[in-house]
């Protein structure tokens, strides 16, 4: 990560608003990470009432709803931040750093909103809940989730299920993405004593490279004779080590298959049982692929039981 040397604990932005999913998140956070060094924000938007977002022609009436809502907001706010610091009391308990509370109050769109205020610190990472929507319906763009998506220039951390663990699975493209991601993972789980890493890299049919589970240093010794894997190879490593995080604790696969990489990626999500998967997302393309070609847009819809954590 950059700036790591100055950095040292990962702080990521925790979007609350109450529901099942949003709590959902805490105990993703229990489970998976307890005990780990994380700065932890939470973010609460408050909605306020409609019939007082709208200024009144008669000056009494007016005063009188500025009266209101200066009232309601105050009340609103203190009830927010009192609930806030109780969840982040909670948190730490389970955390090494001291989590911190942000109650904020909403105007306009919760989505802008959240992208907005994410922008104000150097945020590791928002992480958000997400409602069990089916496959036609979590494709709607006014989704919160969509927005932060498409829209967040830091990474997106997407809790569903409960099916989650210690084991994280990175799928990873040979270009500079790849290794973008690579360096965010090692990052965030480089204070992580238990984390269990997969890098996975799914090439194409005709690659004479296969290989079935090998660490990165042996990984670049058997790249010899094909140039950009070993050059690929060779920056991961020093990625990796750059962020003080130990090579010998990532294991590394590299499959060959026919019809892309989100196939591959969710069978071997399923067979070794990986809580929580890890991929990056390139540029916009345009809506048609955002929609329906996206290999980080098909892991997010097809895994309603894990974590998706998604890299700019």
């Amino acid at each position: 990560m950059e700036n790591s040397t100055i950095k040292l604990i990962p702080h990521l932005l925790l979007c609350y608003d109450k529901t099942p999913s949003s709590k959902r998140i805490l105990d993703y956070l229990k489970t998976v990470f307890k005990g780990v060094k994380l700065e932890l924000t939470l973010l609460q938007v408050v909605t306020l009432p409609e019939d007082l977002l709208y200024p009144q022609t008669d000056i009494l009436k007016e005063l009188k709803r500025e009266a209101q809502l200066e009232e309601i907001l105050k009340t609103i706010f203190e009830k927010t931040e009192i609930e806030l610091k109780k969840i982040a009391e909670t948190l730490q308990k389970d955390f090494i750093a001291k989590p911190l509370a942000k109650p904020v109050i909403k105007q306009g769109d919760l989505g802008e909103t959240i992208l907005r205020y994410s922008k104000e610190d150097l945020y590791d990472g928002i992480i958000i809940g997400r409602r069990g929507l089916s496959k036609i319906g979590s494709l709607v763009m006014g989704s919160v989730s969509y927005k932060l998506l498409h829209l967040s220039e830091i990474p997106v951390w997407i809790v569903r299920g409960e099916a989650w663990n210690q084991k994280f699975l990175v799928a990873l493209d040979t270009e500079e993405m790849g290794i973008k991601v690579a360096d965010y993972v090692t990052f965030i789980l480089k204070n992580h004593p238990f984390a269990e890493i997969k890098f996975l890299h799914i090439t194409s049919p005709f690659t004479k490279l296969e290989i079935e589970e090998e660490n990165l240093e042996t990984l670049v010794k058997k790249a010899c004779g094909n140039e950009s894997y070993q050059r690929f190879f060779l920056s991961l490593y020093n990625v990796v080590t750059e962020n003080q995080f130990d090579p010998e604790r990532i294991k590394f696969k590299v499959k060959r298959a026919l019809f892309g990489p989100a196939g591959d990626i969710i069978r071997e999500v399923k067979k070794e049982n990986y809580g929580t998967v890890i991929v990056g997302k390139r540029k916009k393309r345009g809506l048609k692929s955002l929609i329906l070609g996206s290999v980080s847009h098909k892991i997010v819809n097809y895994f309603a039981d894990r974590t998706v954590w998604v890299i700019s």
